[in-house]
């Protein structure tokens, strides 16, 4: 469906660089090669969750988003989620830093774990992409990939998003992580 090949890629790529370029966006565009640090392709990554990532949690757990009222399912690419089932939120001085190229993804659901059209996600970028938020990509999207209400990226429209995660995971490269007991 979205096609691969060394064409494509450095097709993507130039498009990529010259749209980065031409816009002169004060943001790094990442290398076009790697796709975890192309937006598009860790949007189609996560909305492909269930065939592309790990999940991690044993059954749906709370989550604050949606003003707490929901559950989620939470997925990651393999070497996120080795890293994520090391952390303890019980352990306040924990220290963790994902590698880039990590993606996290939040399937979320309402309460009674019906799936919404809502799937949070963190994508690990090169350093310098975003300090503020420890270099991770932000987005909040629907299922189809679409980005909702523009909250996608590494600016004011994702801040809230690091303020949140910073509360309880700044020590854990705002990853918060989930009780063993609930981790597969």
């Amino acid at each position: 469906m979205f096609g691969s090949g060394p064409s494509l890629r450095r097709a993507r790529g130039l498009a990529a660089l010259t749209l980065c370029a031409s816009l002169g966006l004060g943001l790094s565009c990442g290398d076009p090669e790697d796709p975890g640090e192309d937006p598009e392709a860790v949007l189609a990554t996560s909305v492909a969750f269930a065939s592309e990532l790990e999940r991690l949690d044993i059954d749906l757990v709370p989550s604050q988003h949606l003003d707490s009222m929901s559950t989620a399912a939470i997925w990651a690419t393999p070497e996120a989620a080795e890293l994520f089932r090391t952390l303890d939120p019980a352990d306040i001085d924990q220290k963790a830093t994902f590698p880039r190229g990590s993606i996290l993804v939040k399937d979320v659901h309402d309460i009674d774990g019906m799936p919404l059209d809502v799937l949070t996600v963190l994508a690990k970028f090169e350093p310098g992409y975003y300090p503020a938020g420890k270099d991770w990509y932000f987005a909040a999207i629907r299922r189809d990939g679409t980005i909702i209400d523009n909250t996608a990226g590494n600016g004011p429209e994702v801040k809230f998003c690091v303020d949140c995660h910073s509360m309880i995971g700044s020590n854990t490269d705002l990853v918060i992580g989930l009780p063993a007991d609930q981790l597969r």
